[in-house]
């Protein structure tokens, strides 16, 4: 297995710029890019409900709508003076506009339209960390449709790779797409990562334009993106950072929590349910400029954030759990809790067939005669041997229950244990006391309960092939 020798990271004192000096930069929104869809009827809404007019214009930046080729003239007109529009590309192959703006003049902040940005925020990143190449630290969902993080894998061990889906095979484009990288940044690592948000700096351009048009062209964005950051790492050209957004591929948020939690970027804000009729508000909030703003003289500029028709959205369904059921065994009490949403987690070295079952009474039995297992899981199936019969039920770990979920298609039903029971109620009423406690705390979450974002923090990633090949800090 080749090593790959941890990147030499460039310096503000090797750099050919300061980084305090910087220049304008370009702000990309990707928009839907769907036939009839009209989706550039939201620019009205970033430049004013969300503020962004003010603050580009603050930070020396410019708007591009990458837009369905369709709704050029339409982008146009809503976004006269404040915005200009270009033609995009499909979500899923992103990464082709951002290398068609990659003309080494300007730093490309590149981010969807229903990803909210703290510009004057990301302004102080900018200047802190304008050298580097920056993209979020986690957001995707697994293949157990749970969060997932940014992970870089070496080419070897890629064929084992099974945490995240590796859509239009992804994984084969990456493998193929390496050969064509410029030399200065061909290393044989490939990376999945939530690429709704990305930073360019200027000085990578050329090698970012050349990988995406001689080898990534057709290869899924969230892998395109990474993989060709992470190698610009490696060879040296610009470290390669995440930053920590609230939320995820598949949440919704509010935008007054995420005002009040004074985030650098969250996703997804559900633009159609944002007003502009109070626009401009007159009492100023803290929106995307970050800071307030309480100038009389500069009525009508878009500079506060209209939070007047929020609604509380949260980032996944809330987890309700449901006594299942309730028995004492040997002095043991077990109990039983039925819920959805979230998977439980396997034991370690297990298989697919591993102790499945074909009932759920059976793997019930099974369950509370291992100490280890801490609940049932029910999918579509497996045919196991040695009968080949379908087995839908297997045991698997324990895991205290979320306050939300992602999806209801996993239904686990988790068991507790009492040793030394004495009744079958006194264990029924010290079950009803766990579940109570855990709905009752659900139902009183705020929005902001869900941020498990740091502000304005920048997850510094050493770059580096590990004994086990997988690159140290990607993942971790």
């Amino acid at each position: 297995m080749p090593h790959l020798a941890p990147p030499r990271h460039a310096t503000p004192s090797t750099l050919p710029w300061s980084p305090s000096a910087r220049a304008p930069s370009v702000f990309l929104l990707q928009f839907p890019w769907m036939t009839g869809y009209n989706a550039s009827n939201r620019i009205p809404t970033l430049l004013h409900s969300m503020g962004y007019s003010c603050a580009l214009a603050q930070l020396r930046m410019r708007m591009v709508a990458l837009v369905h080729p369709d709704e050029m003239d339409n982008c146009a007109r809503l976004c006269l003076a404040a915005c200009s529009c270009a033609k995009g590309e499909h979500r899923s192959l992103a990464h082709r506009s951002i290398a068609k703006f990659a003309r080494g003049e300007e730093d490309i902040l590149f981010a969807h339209a229903d990803m909210w940005i703290n510009l004057h925020a990301w302004g102080e990143v900018a200047r802190r960390y304008g050298h580097h190449s920056l993209s979020p630290f986690d957001g995707l969902l697994g293949t157990d449709y749970m969060p997932t993080r940014s992970l870089c894998i070496t080419e070897e061990l890629l064929p084992e790779s099974h945490a995240w889906f590796w859509w239009l095979d992804s994984k084969a484009g990456c493998i193929a797409a390496i050969p064509h990288m410029p030399p200065a940044i061909r290393k044989h690592v490939c990376c999945y990562g939530w690429s709704d948000l990305a930073y360019l700096p200027r000085h990578a351009h050329k090698l970012f334009r050349s990988a995406v048009r001689n080898g990534f062209w057709n290869v899924q964005v969230e892998v395109a993106v990474p993989t060709i950051l992470n190698a610009l790492a490696l060879g040296g050209i610009a470290p390669y950072d995440r930053v920590q957004c609230l939320g995820g591929s598949n949440a919704e948020q509010g935008i007054s929590p995420i005002i009040r939690g004074n985030n650098l970027c969250a996703h997804r804000v559900h633009l159609q349910r944002m007003s502009t009729a109070s626009v401009p508000a007159r009492n100023a909030r803290r929106g995307a400029g970050g800071r307030r703003h309480n100038d009389p003289h500069d009525e009508g500029t878009g500079c506060e954030v209209d939070t007047t028709t929020d609604r509380n959205h949260f980032p996944g369904r809330r987890v309700v759990l449901s006594l299942a059921g309730v028995l004492v065994n040997g002095g043991n009490g077990f109990c039983w809790v039925s819920t959805d949403g979230f998977n439980l987690p396997e034991k370690a070295n297990q298989t697919t067939c591993d102790f499945r079952y074909n009932t759920r009474e059976e793997a019930r039995t099974s369950c509370e005669a291992h100490d280890w297992c801490g609940g049932i899981m029910r999918d579509n199936g497996v045919r196991c041997p040695p009968d080949v019969s379908t087995k839908r039920f297997q045991l698997r770990m324990q895991k205290t229950p979320p306050r939300y979920g992602f999806r209801g298609d996993y239904s686990p039903w988790v068991l507790y244990r009492q040793p030394g029971a004495t009744s079958v109620d006194a264990v029924r009423e010290w079950c009803n006391q766990k579940v109570s406690a855990h709905n009752q705390a659900t139902k009183r979450l705020r929005p902001e309960d869900f941020n498990g974002a740091s502000p304005f923090s920048v997850v510094n990633v050493q770059s580096g092939c590990s004994a086990a090949g997988v690159l140290a800090g990607c993942g971790r």
